[in-house]
């Protein structure tokens, strides 16, 4: 019997997610401005919650 293959799914990143990843140096991936980006990844979480993901 063959099964169909399907192309894996993606799982949804959160906006916090992006913004920790948009955070990081291109060179070494270390965190930086690490003072003005937690605030901002805790406010998305109040954003996502307000405005689900393809509320819109």
């Amino acid at each position: 019997m063959h099964t169909p293959m399907h192309p894996p799914t993606e799982t949804p990143t959160t906006l916090g997610e992006q913004l920790l990843l948009l955070s990081l140096d291109d060179e070494s991936g270390a965190a930086k401005e690490t003072a003005k980006v937690a605030p901002a990844i805790s406010a998305a979480l109040l954003v996502e919650l307000r405005w689900p993901a393809g509320s819109m």
